[in-house]
């Protein structure tokens, strides 16, 4: 999938489900996925994770990971993880039908700076 385009495509369908989904507006910036489309949003209550995924992707692959940021909350809340932010009415992550009337599970989390991995260019030994 060409991300950079899906991104074009979409945009406004992504900015509504944040809008509806989670009471966010922002600015939306694509970083690096190897399968999913995810976004940085910069908007005045902070930076986050919006992360879409693929088409055709089971919703319970997305489920486990937010159960597992969540766990990572409950039982170690001074660890440095995500934090799943849950979408107004409670939910753990929302739908978006994309303009291939894909339904695409999304779920958003707060934002960790840092180095992305495709911007690491491991090297041998000297």
């Amino acid at each position: 999938m060409d991300t950079a385009s899906w991104i074009a495509r979409n945009r406004a369908a992504v900015e509504r489900l944040l809008a509806q989904a989670y009471d966010l507006r922002g600015t939306l910036t694509p970083l690096v996925a190897e399968y999913d489309v995810n976004l940085r949003v910069d908007s005045d209550r902070g930076t986050y994770l919006f992360k879409i995924l693929r088409a055709g992707g089971e919703a319970g692959f997305a489920e486990m990971q937010i159960a597992a940021l969540e766990h990572l909350q409950q039982r170690a809340a001074d660890l440095v993880v995500q934090r799943v932010i849950r979408t107004t009415k409670g939910a753990p992550h929302a739908t978006l039908r994309d303009d291939s009337d894909n339904d695409r599970v999304c779920w958003l989390t707060t934002y960790l700076p840092g180095r992305l991995l495709a911007d690491v260019r491991p090297h041998g030994a000297a």
